[in-house]
């Protein structure tokens, strides 16, 4: 789940080939990857309703901890501390959330695959979900035994609202206002003369990029702080030398902790964005196919439309700030 280098993305993104640079701190900090993907779709339905305009739609206060986004939402009457994490497949309760609300769970032969373990998994049926302002969803979700990922973060993680929900809507990330907008497909887009570029979404929600001239497929992972994590098996193909990287470690969702390496200093480049100086760590194996993620050391410095539905992720620059109108 977390791998410690003393290294952090600092300079903004613009609009056209920004530069990131990487600065050494007398401190590690700690840097999160944790994905986890059901191994079979849970094949459960999802309602959505969207809070329109007229009945007191408004954007969502977050707060960033450890470099990650959570914000609060009702669960079933309850109030809940949430994490945002398309990394996570499926959207899950924590075990001790669950138990404290009540919530009656079943037995799920299918266990969640983190890359390092199996991870067992139940299911919570006609959960309700309110976002304030936003939406309000029923669906069931998976109860997962948090307390690991929980520990290592240092505060209580009730949920996290993963890849199953954000996939069915637009999530637009504020951060200069440290606001959210989850609104439907196609409802948020930049303000005529902002400065922003869109790039194209392959494989649900992953970006063709290059990393010093060597293709790679980057999920975009809201659940990572990291600016690049690679499979072992891309970080093995791309630094064919790699006999200066620095040791780390990386702590999973299942709380495994595996020795990890990292390289500062990359070129990153994907649909016309290019970005200097970025640290790239290795995640250990990842679930399925994945050869790498795209975090939060990345996305925090823009605003950040992603629309799944869409295929696509736009980058606009912080100043100004564009909050979306209504949907």
């Amino acid at each position: 789940m977390s791998c410690l280098v003393p290294a952090v993305v600092t300079a903004a993104m613009l609009h056209a080939a920004p530069a990131l640079s990487q600065t050494a701190l007398a401190n590690p900090v700690a840097v999160i990857d944790k994905p986890a993907t059901a191994s079979q779709n849970l094949n459960v339905q999802v309602n959505i309703t969207y809070v329109g305009k007229n009945n007191g739609w408004a954007m969502v206060p977050f707060e960033r901890h450890m470099g990650l986004i959570f914000f609060q939402a009702v669960i079933n009457g309850e109030p809940a501390n949430v994490l945002l994490d398309n990394g996570f497949s499926h959207s899950v309760l924590s075990a001790e959330f669950a138990r404290s609300i009540g919530v009656e769970t079943e037995d799920l032969a299918m266990p969640f695959q983190t890359g390092t373990a199996n991870a067992p998994v139940k299911l919570a049926r006609g959960i309700t979900l309110e976002i304030p302002h936003q939406l309000q969803s029923s669906t069931a979700m998976g109860v997962l035994d948090l307390a690991a990922m929980a520990g290592h973060l240092g505060r209580p993680v009730d949920a996290v609202l993963g890849g199953d929900l954000l996939g069915l809507m637009a999530l637009g990330i504020f951060n200069q206002n440290h606001r959210l907008a989850f609104v439907p497909s196609g409802a948020i887009n930049p303000k005529a003369g902002a400065h922003s570029r869109q790039f194209p979404l392959i494989n649900r929600d992953e970006v063709a990029a290059e990393l010093n001239g060597e293709p790679v497929r980057l999920q975009v992972d809201l659940g990572s702080n990291q600016a690049v994590s690679l499979s072992d098996k891309a970080w093995h193909r791309i630094f064919k030398d790699d006999s200066k990287a620095l040791p780390s470690v990386t702590v999973r969702a299942e709380g495994a902790e595996l020795p990890a390496r990292y390289l500062p200093d990359n070129r990153l480049a994907f649909s016309g964005f290019q970005a200097e100086g970025v640290p790239v760590v290795t995640s250990g194996p990842l679930p399925g196919d994945r050869e790498g993620l795209l975090g939060q050391a990345v996305l925090s410095k823009a605003e950040v439309v992603l629309d799944i539905p869409a295929k696509t992720m736009t980058f606009v620059r912080v100043e100004p700030a564009t909050p979306p109108a209504a949907p």
